[in-house]
């Protein structure tokens, strides 16, 4: 019967057969990726350590940075070349993660508004992302000094006295005083040295370049928590001009 079917309709023979043959690979086809999106997953007993999202997070970019020195680094919160990493818990800005450290290994609150940080930067194009991370610390050490954390501005904004401003949340004073400089100083000049006079005052001539240096070193500093996460060394001074 089979035989006589295919001498008789060969054309539908044939295209029965293909079909066949489609929904057999599109089987496995389905299982093959299947099990390779299950493999990405991270295991539920992996919570019940009670370790954070971010611990997991973090352990397992290391983990392929250790494993992998030429891993894929791009893209952020726009298409545009910043960076983020692919791990198996997500996705991940490294500048984020390095904020983080930086502000963990201080003891400043600012750890756990590292991403407007970085979110204010994305939204202004500002490329110096490392500049106001180390006023903050450089200024306040980083919100825990006088009054600074009960007025949300780590960075001596305003001045000081009844010049200095207060800012109603943390997310604000970080957006409001990045827009402010980027406008005022543009990305040419959104580095220590060249904002020192106008940023710092006229008593900071009097020192040198003591605030600069203090900024820059900090700088220096996320940069070295950064290249654990294998971010490029960026933004870094190392010529003062004498005065």
């Amino acid at each position: 019967m089979f035989i006589n079917f295919k001498s008789i309709h060969p054309q539908r023979f044939y295209g029965s057969l293909l079909v066949i043959v489609l929904i057999a690979f599109t089987f496995l086809f389905k299982a093959y990726i299947s099990e390779k999106l299950l493999s990405k997953v991270v295991p539920v007993s992996a919570y019940d350590t009670g370790e954070s999202f971010n611990n997991l997070e973090r352990v397992s970019i290391e983990s392929l940075l250790a494993t992998n020195n030429n891993a894929n680094v791009q893209g952020s919160y726009t298409q545009t070349q910043v960076n983020k990493i692919r791990s198996d818990v997500g996705f991940a800005d490294l500048r984020v993660l390095t904020l983080e450290d930086f502000f963990n290994h201080y003891g400043s609150p600012l750890a756990d508004y590292s991403d407007d940080f970085i979110e204010a930067c994305e939204r202004y194009e500002v490329e110096n992302w490392q500049l106001l991370a180390a006023i903050a610390i450089a200024e306040t050490a980083g919100c825990q000094t006088g009054i600074s954390y009960e007025q949300r501005n780590c960075w001596g904004w305003g001045g000081a006295g009844e010049n200095r401003w207060e800012f109603d949340s943390f997310d604000e004073a970080i957006d409001t005083i990045t827009y402010l400089m980027i406008r005022g100083y543009t990305n040419e000049y959104m580095n220590a040295r060249d904002i020192q006079n106008t940023y710092c005052g006229r008593n900071c001539a009097q020192w040198g370049w003591r605030w600069a240096r203090g900024v820059n070193y900090y700088v220096f500093r996320i940069n070295d928590f950064g290249e654990k996460y294998g971010l490029e060394r960026t933004h870094e001074i190392y010529s003062f001009d004498e005065q």
